[in-house]
């Protein structure tokens, strides 16, 4: 497979109503997405997801890392098979670095294998881990949500987020928190699209 887009952004913009009075927060989030999609996406589009995401977790003002891999259903399956025993894709896949997500009081999750000299180079960041969609299968559930695909893969950025966090939807009771939280940072998401509407020149 070949990967075409791989960039690196600090996320300095305010995911807020305006700009004004609202905590800045400071993110660095790589993205990455295979060659076949890189007409369909564009990787700075997944970036506010993550950060609406982060605010809503409550962790504007921290350095905060993680990656996002737009991929096909091919390395999802084998990702999915080799890490978590389950021989299918799937829409998101959500490896956390830590071994206590914040919210997971019964232990950690999966730990994926961070580049050497992404580590390095962010001494003293906290890293979260890293998030893998398969873009064929957001495609094919956009149009049963009601969604574009740009926009399910925002979502499935958010829903990858809260999983590194912590954040499961086994029981029912996990599920409502995990949807109300998805719900906030959709919003936020929202807002700051809004945001950038109206001030198209603002990065």
């Amino acid at each position: 497979m070949t990967w075409v887009s791989e960039n690196r952004h600090s996320l300095t913009q305010n995911l807020s109503t305006n700009y004004q009075n609202h905590q800045t927060s400071q993110f660095e989030i790589e993205t990455e997405v295979a060659s076949e999609f890189e007409a369909q996406i564009e990787p700075r589009t997944l970036i506010p997801a993550a950060g609406a995401a982060l605010l809503v977790a409550e962790l504007g003002g921290q350095a905060i890392g993680l990656s996002v891999t737009i991929t096909d259903d091919a390395e999802i399956q084998r990702l999915n098979r080799d890490y978590r025993g389950v021989d299918s894709t799937t829409d998101v896949l959500s490896f956390a670095s830590e071994e206590a997500p914040v919210g997971n009081e019964a232990g950690g999750s999966a730990n994926f294998v961070l580049p050497p000299e992404w580590l390095d180079q962010q001494a003293g960041l906290r890293y979260l881990g890293d998030i893998f969609i398969s873009y064929p299968q957001a495609e094919r559930q956009a149009g049963e949500f009601e969604n574009t695909p740009r926009r399910e893969i925002q979502e499935l950025v958010i829903h990858g987020v809260f999983h590194l966090l912590g954040y499961d939807h086994e029981a029912d009771a996990e599920r409502e928190i995990m949807r109300a939280k998805e719900e906030e940072a959709a919003r936020r998401l929202d807002d700051f699209e809004q945001v950038k509407a109206e001030n198209p020149g603002r990065e």
